[in-house]
């Protein structure tokens, strides 16, 4: 199914261009209103270690925000304000941050709305519609599909 899927997708847009239709003028992304809603993050620090030393021996540095992306609705796009801590070691001094626990790798955008990327994808096949339905980089969008479709062919793969 997966590699149906793949074939697909291939077929839809290695030709003329297809993954920004005719021609990138065609291109045009949606205003989505905004809807922010504020989370604090509250770290465990008795159990906090160093990543990189393992010393227990940190200290807040300071606080960070950051707009999380989460879901697309019809004309609304709802953002997460998430406010978590920044670390020091005492030992190395290197600096680290608290995890916060539904970012998609390191992106911007939360682990449902790429979950969400992808299944529309798996419905249309066609990584432009995403893009321009959700409002993100063409890149985010192919990195999104392929790890995603990769873990799903590893789960049903058999040895």
């Amino acid at each position: 199914m997966i590699n149906n899927m793949l074939n697909k997708f291939i077929e839809n847009n290695s030709l003329e261009g297809n993954i920004f239709g005719k021609n990138n003028s065609e291109r045009k992304s949606k205003e989505l209103k905004k809807e922010i809603k504020n989370i604090k993050i509250k770290t465990d620090r008795s159990n906090l270690k160093c990543p990189f030393c393992g010393s227990k021996h940190v200290h807040i540095h300071s606080y960070k925000n950051i707009l999380l992306k989460n879901h697309v609705f019809d004309d609304k796009i709802q953002y997460l304000d998430v406010k978590f801590k920044r670390f020091i070691c005492s030992e190395c001094h290197k600096n680290f941050s608290e995890n916060i626990e539904n970012r998609y790798k390191k992106t911007k955008i939360t682990n449902d709305l790429a979950f969400d990327i992808f299944n529309d994808f798996s419905k249309t096949l066609l990584i432009k519609d995403v893009e321009i339905k959700y409002n993100i980089h063409f890149n985010l969008a192919k990195d999104i599909i392929t790890t995603l479709c990769n873990e799903k062919m590893k789960k049903t793969a058999k040895f």
